[in-house]
């Protein structure tokens, strides 16, 4: 154990679901041999007993926590067996929330409307919102970001899909930048768990959108006027769109940190 890295490993824990076989008991016998506490977690018992005498017979430290991690709640109550939490995490409900608007809410409303848009002939638009933060990596708007992310993937499939028809229908992505709308101080969906930083940075990018943020009137036309132009990139703010797109493109060539993709990277770590 050479790297000063792996050497820091020493003495802290290390949750590994799916440890009773195969990569899971291989990576729980890897983490003990650097000196690790292993919580074996699974939901076969006897394999995950093994895994941990193998462990412990080589003078490691290892335990066993049986867990369905398909059900949220016993996940819930692994993570308080293993350390106690300092704050809140996100609610199995809020995430579920979370999705159920962003996500499936956008879905629910193209299944609805789009076949009759088809049926109809007429030339007709669709335009789904993401956010250019999820070119990037945000923290403390983790769940919001995933489920932009989400939209994006979903509504690049709908603009092919409309294309190999040869449909009159416009597809239209909308990546909006930064807009004075309180989405900082509504969105708490971070993983925070009392970390100080986090809630410092949600704090500062709540300030610089109530400074900076560009007004909603403002955004509405920009966004109209360039719907009803058929483009399918949209964004309120072009060169921060751009900013984030390089920033991931560098990151996927480098195959570097995600904290590369943070907008003011540093800020975080400042606090």
């Amino acid at each position: 154990m050479n790297s000063p890295v792996l050497r820091q490993l020493r003495g802290r824990n290390a949750v590994i679901t799916g440890g009773a076989a195969g990569l899971g008991a291989s990576l729980a016998l890897e983490t003990a041999s650097l000196g690790m506490r292993v919580i074996v977690v699974d939901i076969d018992t006897k394999a995950a007993q093994q895994t941990v005498s193998q462990i412990t017979r080589s003078g490691g430290a290892a335990e066993y926590i049986k867990t369905d991690v398909s059900v949220p709640t016993e996940v819930d109550k692994l993570a308080e067996s293993v350390y106690q939490k300092h704050g809140s995490d996100i609610p199995p409900e809020r995430w579920a929330a979370t999705i159920d608007v962003n996500i499936q809410g956008v879905v629910s409303s193209v299944r609805a409307f789009l076949p009759r848009m088809i049926a109809s002939g007429e030339e007709s638009w669709v335009a789904n919102v993401g956010s250019v933060g999820a070119m990037g990596v945000v923290p403390a708007q983790t769940a919001y970001i995933m489920t932009k992310a989400a939209i994006q993937a979903f509504t690049e499939g709908l603009f092919a899909e409309m294309q190999l028809q040869h449909s009159p229908i416009h597809v239209s992505l909308v990546l909006p930048g930064l807009l004075r709308t309180g989405i900082f101080r509504h969105n708490r969906d971070s993983h925070e768990t009392g970390q100080s930083q986090l809630q410092a940075y949600r704090k500062y990018l709540s300030q610089l959108a109530d400074t900076n943020g560009m007004d909603v009137g403002e955004a509405g036309k920009l966004i109209m006027e360039q719907i009803v132009s058929g483009k399918f990139w949209i964004t309120t703010h072009p060169e921060t769109l751009d900013d984030f797109i390089c920033k991931r493109v560098q990151y996927l060539q480098e195959k570097g940190s995600p904290v590369s993709m943070m907008p003011k990277s540093s800020t975080l770590f400042d606090f």
